[in-house]
């Protein structure tokens, strides 16, 4: 059983945040899709987790079971990309594997809603904490944030497995996305604010 406490995640804890991630998107959809090599989304999260940090809106369970990346209304992203960024990423996983990262992200983009809300954009668990109640907590503790404030909550998903857990948090689907011909699903998910 694991805590039900919630930490805001700190700059030293960077690199186990990436280390979630990178096993929680593990079996991700688009993540395989977008290259057979099965660390491109350590490479993704090493790119963009900083970012997330800076914005004071990534949590990470007491015990490192699990993580969030949010955005919330109002706040810009840094571009972590530079130039050094994209070579290391085409030596290790080939141009046609950085276009689909691009391109996906350019849809992504194009389709995020302009009210204001959180923008989840990462969630992850530990393989051996699925199921037991991680997600949940996680998700629920920047979800009150956004009910308190009046405001919704956004997400992309593509894992169709996943769709009921997202649904269990009060979560619809408002898009089924196709973001590059071949490439798998994006279920494109908006939250309503709920009453406090």
């Amino acid at each position: 059983m694991f805590s039900r406490e919630v930490d805001r995640a700190q700059q030293a804890q960077q690199q186990q945040l990436i280390d979630i991630f990178s096993e929680g998107f593990s079996d991700d959809p688009m993540f395989n899709w977008m290259s057979p090599k099965p660390c491109l989304a350590g490479y993704v999260f090493e790119l963009l987790t900083e970012s997330y940090m800076d914005l004071n809106l990534s949590f990470i369970q007491r015990e490192g079971a699990g993580a969030t990346l949010w955005q919330g209304p109002g706040q810009q992203v840094g571009d972590p990309i530079d130039l050094s960024a994209l070579w290391r990423g085409f030596r290790l996983y080939g141009f046609r594997a950085l276009w689909r990262v691009l391109r996906v992200g350019r849809a992504m983009e194009k389709h995020h809603p302009k009210e204001p809300h959180y923008y989840l954009f990462a969630i992850a668990t530990q393989i051996s904490a699925r199921g037991q109640g991680v997600g949940s907590l996680l998700l629920a503790h920047t979800l009150r944030k956004a009910d308190e404030q009046g405001v919704g909550a956004y997400l992309e998903n593509s894992k169709q497995d996943n769709l009921a857990f997202y649904r269990g948090h009060g979560f619809e689907v408002i898009r089924e996305l196709v973001p590059v011909p071949g490439a798998p699903t994006l279920y494109l998910m908006w939250r309503e604010p709920q009453p406090v």
